[in-house]
């Protein structure tokens, strides 16, 4: 498969560029496949939960503090 350069697609000529290969992303691949282990991926999944938790803690205390200056607003005393 050929890909028309920027420039050829700008100047509406028909000049291509080198075709793209598999070989040319063999090295990006091979770094990729030997970087990413199952402890990273487990240690990335395990951060998104606890930040997800950490969040969810925040939003049902927030949502707290909200109810009550609203009924404090409201009925005229702050109640915990």
């Amino acid at each position: 498969m050929k890909f028309m350069s920027v420039a050829g697609f700008l100047t509406g000529s028909s000049e291509t560029s080198t075709a793209l290969t598999v070989d040319m992303f063999d090295g990006i691949i091979d770094s990729l496949r030997t970087s990413i282990t199952p402890e990273l991926v487990l240690g990335v999944i395990a951060a998104i939960v606890g930040f997800s938790v950490a969040f969810v803690f925040m939003h049902w205390g927030a949502r707290k503090v909200v109810k009550a200056f609203m009924s404090a607003f409201k009925g005229g005393g702050l109640k915990i």
